[in-house]
C-alpha cells in the first residue's frame, strides 16, 4: 500500500505551513506501513521463533548423525573406539579453547599495562 495524499480543500490553501505538511505526511506514512491489525512489529516478532526452529532442526540433525555413528561402531563391536575418539576430541577442543583464552587474555593484560604510554594528551580549552 503506497503513500497517498489527501485532496486539498477548495476554499483554503493546502498545506497551511511546512510543519503541517510534515505532520500530515508522517501520519499517512505511518498508517500506510501498518499491517491489517495496526501492528508494525509483526514480522520482527516472528524472527526469533524462526531462528529457534532452524536451530532445533540443526541440533536434531547433528544428534541423529552422532547417534547413527555410535550405533554403527557398536554394531562392529568397536564402541570403545568411538568413546575414545569423541573423548579425545572434546579434551583437545577444551584445551585449545583454554590456550586461546590464555593467549588473548595475556595480550589484553599487556596492552592495558602499556596503553598509558601511548595515550594522546587531552587539554582543556583554556590550556590551549
Amino acid at each position: 500500500m503506497g503513500v497517498w495524499w489527501p485532496e486539498a480543500p477548495r476554499n483554503t490553501s493546502f498545506p497551511a505551513s511546512p510543519t503541517a505538511l510534515l505532520t500530515i505526511r508522517t501520519v499517512f506514512v505511518r498508517e500506510s506501513t501498518q499491517g491489517p491489525s495496526g501492528n508494525t512489529r509483526g514480522s520482527r516478532r516472528l524472527g526469533p521463533y524462526v531462528a529457534l526452529v532452524v536451530g532445533l532442526l540443526i541440533l536434531i540433525a547433528i544428534a541423529a548423525a552422532v547417534w547413527t555413528e555410535y550405533l554403527w561402531f557398536g554394531s562392529m563391536e568397536l564402541s570403545g573406539v568411538w568413546v575414545k575418539r569423541w573423548g579425545s576430541s572434546i579434551i583437545l577442543g577444551a584445551g585449545g579453547a583454554l590456550f586461546a583464552f590464555a593467549v588473548v587474555g595475556g595480550n589484553l593484560m599487556v596492552a592495558n599495562r602499556i596503553s598509558w604510554r601511548f595515550a594522546i594528551p587531552r587539554f582543556d580549552d583554556d590550556e590551549l
